[in-house]
């Protein structure tokens, strides 16, 4: 499975045994070199400004919408941050009604495959802020280009991210299947809040803990590696 949750999953319904590692990101075309100037440009963000990217398909699984609900007091607290949604989805329309008097938050729609990496190089740093989650490939695409991640305590993410080291982790606790209907209580949402808000204020947070995600993925997560472990796994079972 590409989290322990899945391998767990995997065995209360009858698997006998269970390999779990993570899915992998091309270390090659994600990188912390990338340039996302002409991006920041194409949406008239200042240099200055400080850019949250939320890549992410706009349902409610994902949880969008609770970064939603807090722009309005994140942009209140943090002048210079630019929250930019990167995805399309079913909750686009509300969610842009519920912000349209803050052109601080840009929504860029569907975005093409190509494009990705230097949407995420014009960030200054990112939040998944997910109900449910495998292995998150985009989590991973992220911390390959050196930016740090927030993210919910879901499904494999915890096991990508460490919690201070290379991203921060918000505890979400167990979430009901029925994602249209959960909120989150308002502790989770003011540790999500305040989680943003640290980082926003603390350029050298987001860089160092960037680049410590950047050497996590290189060393655990490329393509190589994952064609090692994958390679291994087909010897033990010849064997």
């Amino acid at each position: 499975g590409v989290s322990e949750e899945l391998s767990q999953l995997s065995k209360h319904y009858g698997a006998i045994q269970t390999v779990t590692w993570a899915n992998a990101v091309d270390t090659q075309r994600f990188h912390p070199h990338l340039d996302g100037r002409a991006i920041r440009q194409r949406f008239g963000i200042e240099p200055e400004k400080t850019v949250l990217l939320c890549l992410r398909r706009l349902e409610a699984k994902t949880g969008v919408q609770f970064l939603i609900q807090l722009a309005p007091e994140l942009i209140q607290v943090c002048p210079q941050l630019i929250i930019l949604i990167v995805g399309d989805g079913s909750l686009k329309p509300s969610l842009q009604e519920h912000v349209k008097e803050y052109p601080q938050v840009i929504f860029t729609g569907k975005v093409p495959n190509q494009e990705i990496p230097n949407y995420i190089a014009a960030c200054d740093f990112a939040v998944f802020p997910s109900l449910a989650e495998a292995t998150s490939i985009a989590a991973l695409e992220v911390m390959s280009c050196g930016k740090t991640v927030i993210a919910s305590d879901v499904g494999g993410l915890p096991e990508i991210i460490s919690h201070g080291e290379n991203g921060l982790l918000v505890p979400f606790g167990k979430v009901d299947s029925q994602y249209d209907h959960v909120p989150l209580p308002l502790k989770t949402l003011t540790i999500l809040k305040e989680s943003i808000q640290q980082l926003a204020k603390n350029p050298e947070m987001y860089h160092q803990m960037g680049q410590n995600a950047h050497q996590r993925v290189k060393k655990h997560f490329s393509w190589v590696n994952y064609c090692q472990r994958l390679e291994n796994v087909y010897q033990m079972l010849l064997s």
